[in-house]
């Protein structure tokens, strides 16, 4: 179950031809509105959503569908993702039925996991040049100028059957995923191994101190902040699902991917921009929650419908007016 990661047609047809007009609203309620809104929904702005799903269509083979643009297939695919939102709660947000969104969802997932092995990877293989957070850094350099990256674990949500349940308890008594990854000081994701059961063992001293890994005093704990901003952005490493474990496992790289492509393709991240200006911001509060978002979109449509109503109270006072003249 472990799994490790060391077209036809261009977007703006796929976006505008070819598709109802029901998905055409859709498309529209996707990218209107402030860049907040945008980020509140899919975790990044506008533009940065936009470049994926050109990469996607043009590099990771995904296309729109008579019914569907790439857009919204994209937007439904991260919309579960940032609320761990469920079929049925998908169904009501975009108006389609439940084998279209779950035929969706595996179908982004597929294409997603391909972009992942073009993200998740060293940009510097041959490790020719000192990272500039190192060599920028007093602190640090000359000090750590040979160290290329810091390796850790973390556990996420997992959803099992009952008969395999066990395997996957953590020290909390909750069913996880294991997950192991490997980081560069510009956080981003190096290496995933992802999948792996819940079991652990009691140690004493943490990482064996060995040639080629530079382990922590004793005694000392540290955690790294990618994992902390990669969680804070999906909700749904928190209440996974409950799908096959297979697909959970890749709904892990697939996230891990597009934390990697929010690093490199957005100009203006809220919770990166806040990370670069103080290394110890902690993201807890810069993703809004689930249910705050929610209340806010049936907030404005409940908003939409009063003015829609007194618009139309309005229209028929004028009609009455003119009919009297």
């Amino acid at each position: 179950m472990n799994a490790g990661f060391g077209s036809g047609g261009s977007f703006s047809q796929a976006v505008g031809e070819n598709v109802s007009l029901e998905n055409t609203k859709n498309d529209n309620k996707i990218m209107r509105g402030n860049e907040r809104r945008c980020v509140n929904l899919f975790r990044m702005d506008k533009d940065t959503l936009i470049k994926l799903c050109l990469d996607l269509e043009c590099h990771y083979k995904l296309k729109c569908s008579k019914k569907m643009t790439i857009l919204e297939k994209v937007g439904m695919f991260l919309y579960v993702l940032v609320l761990g939102a469920s079929n049925r709660q998908v169904q009501e947000r975009f108006h389609h039925s439940g084998e279209t969104v779950s035929r969706n969802f595996h179908e982004v997932l597929k294409a997603m996991l391909c972009l992942s092995i073009d993200m998740i990877k060293l940009t510097d293989p041959t490790f020719s040049n000192i990272p500039p957070e190192i060599l920028n850094d007093d602190r640090y350099m000359p000090h750590f100028k040979d160290c290329i990256g810091a390796i850790d674990g973390t556990h996420v949500s997992a959803c099992i059957q009952e008969e395999n349940l066990i395997r996957f308890i953590d020290r909390k008594g909750v069913p996880t995923q294991n997950i192991m990854a490997a980081c560069s000081f510009d956080m981003q994701f190096t290496f995933v191994m992802a999948g792996w059961e819940g079991k652990y063992y009691v140690v004493d001293a943490g990482y064996q101190q060995m040639e080629g890994y530079l382990a922590p005093y004793k005694g000392t704990r540290y955690y790294l902040p990618d994992f902390q901003f990669w969680k804070a952005r999906w909700k749904i490493l928190r209440i996974m699902p409950p799908y096959s474990f297979y697909v959970q496992r890749d709904i892990v790289i697939v996230s891990m991917a597009l934390h990697n492509y929010i690093r490199r393709k957005a100009l203006a991240d809220p919770a990166f921009q806040r990370l670069d200006k103080s290394s110890n911001f902690i993201p807890s509060d810069i993703f809004r929650d689930a249910d705050d978002i929610q209340a806010e979109e049936s907030s404005q449509e409940s908003g939409a419908l009063q003015i829609n109503a007194l618009r139309d109270q309005i229209a028929c006072s004028l009609m009455l007016a003119n009919n009297d003249y």
